[in-house]
């Protein structure tokens, strides 16, 4: 979610602009995968935001904020060993945002968690915050309790262990294929698997290229 926070001779006011949310993919995410994901929708977000206003506003600076420390250690590193899932997202972030203006925020004080957590409609509509933004965004920058550097303590080592430990499963296919006269890809392709109909039209193409590369005679395929 956004907040627009002007400071003019009459004080400080903050409001709310815009929030977007989304389910999480079908295929099962780590947590700090998922907070990571939550962290490229805001920086696309942010984009579209900066781009409407600044024919109109002169924006003296944007600060972005995450719960997840987890999530602010990929933003910020410069190690570029990492899954095409988590590459990817990173990728994107740096090129719509400023990694310096990333910061880590303590749950309590972060107001989307609302959203991302499940709120009732009727609550969230009287929830003052939510429209306004929390009231520590009205005091001084100076005084937030915002925290720039993240180092990696024992749940990042944990985690970053577990992608290592998969980044070969995240790169390599291998296939064992027999020569048959019928071949059923539903043997081969899980088409519940997927999340993106598009996706699934691609991979059934790069398996029935695989196969025809690999066969000797003509092969009869049955539709997923």
């Amino acid at each position: 979610m956004v907040y627009l926070r002007v400071v003019s001779e009459n004080g400080v006011s903050c409001n709310f602009l815009a929030a977007k949310t989304r389910v999480p993919p079908l295929v099962k995410q780590t947590i700090p995968r998922l907070e990571l994901l939550g962290a490229f929708i805001l920086s696309r977000l942010g984009k579209t935001v900066r781009e409407k206003l600044s024919s109109e506003f002169t924006i003296n600076r944007e600060i972005y904020l995450t719960d997840s420390e987890i999530a602010l250690y990929w933003i910020k590193s410069k190690s570029n060993k990492y899954p095409p899932f988590l590459e990817n997202k990173r990728k994107e972030i740096s090129q719509n945002t400023s990694i310096s203006d990333w910061y880590h925020i303590r749950t309590e004080y972060h107001i989307a968690e609302l959203a991302s957590r499940g709120c009732d409609l009727m609550i969230l509509s009287a929830e003052k915050k939510w429209f306004s933004g929390p009231d520590w965004l009205l005091s001084n920058i100076e005084v937030w309790t915002l925290s720039a550097e993240k180092f990696p303590d024992q749940e990042v080592i944990k985690e970053m262990a577990s992608v290592k430990s998969k980044k070969s499963s995240d790169h390599c296919l291998v296939a064992n294929c027999k020569e048959q006269s019928k071949i059923d890809l539903r043997n081969i392709i899980k088409p519940e698997k997927f999340s993106d109909i598009q996706k699934l039209f691609r991979v059934t193409a790069l398996v029935i290229k695989f196969i025809q590369s690999n066969s000797v005679s003509h092969q009869v395929y049955q539709a997923v």
